[in-house]
């Protein structure tokens, strides 16, 4: 079956938890020197047009799950938000349309425990470690 042969496009929103776009979060799809790159407008929506699966998925692809890099890091809004893989379906010659949209909560960079990549650390305060702790000790 051929593909259809319109443009192969992928449209989503980035919302940050209450509804609200989150403008300025880079988003990379696929990997290496094939990887497109896009940014969400300042309503929260992105869009990639005219991908081409043969570059990204390799020749003759009609669909592909390609990895959809989420760098919340760049977002235009208050707050810390995290940088997220995530998996998207793509079809070949087709608007590709998510109906629910990625959604970024805030960090809670207040709380959170500094970790030195150069030492082992103990995560103690984090929520939850009592009962990891307990768990494991039984096992």
């Amino acid at each position: 079956m051929p593909p259809p042969d319109g443009p192969t496009r992928l449209k989503v929103r980035m919302q940050n938890g209450v509804d609200d776009g989150l403008p300025g979060v880079r988003l990379v799809l696929g990997m290496g020197e094939a990887a497109q790159e896009t940014v969400s407008d300042e309503a929260g929506y992105f869009q990639f047009d005219e991908l081409n699966l043969d570059e990204l998925a390799g020749p003759g692809t009609l669909a592909a799950q390609l990895r959809l890099l989420v760098d919340g890091s760049t977002a235009e809004a208050e707050g810390a938000f995290a940088t997220v893989p995530k998996e998207v379906h793509i079809i070949a010659g087709v608007d590709n349309l998510m109906e629910a949209p990625i959604i970024l909560m805030p960090l809670d960079v207040a709380s959170a425990d500094p970790v030195n990549p150069a030492a082992t650390s103990a995560l103690a305060g984090a929520r939850g470690w009592s009962s990891f702790k307990n768990y494991y000790k039984n096992c």
